[in-house]
């Protein structure tokens, strides 16, 4: 491609940044925010994020949520080192709290699109899927608060690219920087690592599984399982887990589905298209190209099984689900594609 070919998406990313730094620092912190900012203070202060400095003590209603050295356990601590960093380099204010977050959330946009492109092959695919993102409120909200969303939906796309091109090209530079981001991943935020690092690991056995690719695969399963036990074992991941009954299961599955619907991808308005779509042509079969079956046999694993994770959330919060944006915004540029008829003919 060439450079000119990358204007749209230069564009789009700098549109973004106006929406995403525009008053970043108006409001102040909000509860979760300032549990960041603080334990960001501490991170300089003593190394580590610390529940209590001696005098104030952080969330104390989660006795669980620090070790007998107050260090902080409910949440991995990636955040609280980013935040950490924006301090050092600004000092504290709203705007440096948020800062490295918003920056995270614009190099989403260009890497989103680079996703997109390398799975559908397919420039209308990936800049649509990077406009929807770029311009939906939801996204963009959440990409200007200091947690773990922006970082969280960096480090899955990046892990995602990375695989995408393991796949092909079988370079241990790629499977390396699968292993790189998921662990970066699951110690900023591990309710998302689990689903993630599952569904690569599920496509692979049973898309690209070969004898002759599984040792370094399988190396690879070794030392990012490893690589984040540590926190696993020190963490009081259990606290995020809820009782277990049938009722529980369907709110949490209930209410994804509607977030989805609601916030994200109108599913239902596009199951109703392609069913009217397909009753006028009088064809029952949808047809996917190589690349558009590529990319939704990546994706797919990624979505269901995150789904089938957060049903066991003690908690149902929409901010869980801020990944499936950009991915689903790959599969509405993909339908957006086929209703519209473009081709590269």
């Amino acid at each position: 491609m060439k450079l000119k070919d990358y204007y749209p998406i230069m564009i789009l990313t700098a549109l973004a940044g106006v929406l995403l730094f525009s008053n970043l620092g108006n409001q102040y912190l909000w509860q979760d925010e300032a549990e960041t900012a603080i334990l960001a203070r501490r991170t300089l202060e003593y190394g580590y994020p610390k529940a209590y400095d001696g005098k104030n003590l952080i969330n104390p209603t989660i006795r669980t949520s620090f070790s007998e050295d107050y260090g902080w356990r409910y949440h991995p601590w990636g955040q609280f080192y980013i935040t950490a960093a924006a301090f050092r380099l600004f000092g504290e204010s709203n705007f440096s709290a948020r800062v490295f977050f918003a920056l995270l959330g614009l190099l989403n946009i260009p890497l989103l699109y680079v996703l997109a492109l390398r799975l559908t092959r397919e420039s209308f695919t990936a800049l649509t899927a990077s406009v929807l993102t770029a311009f939906s409120v939801n996204y963009l909200l959440l990409m200007r608060q200091a947690r773990y969303y922006a970082p969280a939906v960096f480090l899955v796309l990046l892990a995602l690219i990375f695989y995408s091109r393991y796949l092909e090209k079988r370079k241990w530079s790629d499977i390396l920087g699968v292993y790189i981001s998921l662990t970066a991943l699951g110690y900023t935020v591990h309710g998302m690592f689990l689903p993630v690092f599952s569904a690569i690991c599920l496509h692979y056995f049973i898309f690209y599984f070969q004898r002759k690719t599984f040792p370094v695969f399988g190396l690879f399963i070794i030392f990012t399982a490893g690589s984040v036990a540590p926190w696993f074992l020190y963490s009081n991941s259990g606290a995020h887990v809820a009782a277990i009954s049938a009722k529980r299961l369907w709110k949490n599955f209930e209410f994804q589905i509607r977030m989805i619907n609601k916030f994200i991808m109108p599913v239902f308005f596009f199951f109703g298209a392609y069913a009217f779509r397909l009753i006028w042509k009088r064809r029952w079969k949808i047809k996917l190209s190589t690349e558009e079956a590529r990319a939704v046999w990546l994706i797919l694993p990624v979505l269901l099984l995150s789904i089938a994770a957060f049903l066991f959330a003690e908690e149902r919060n929409f901010r869980y689900l801020v990944y499936f944006i950009p991915l689903l915004a790959i599969v509405e540029g993909m339908i957006l594609f086929r209703l519209f008829k473009f081709n590269r003919r």
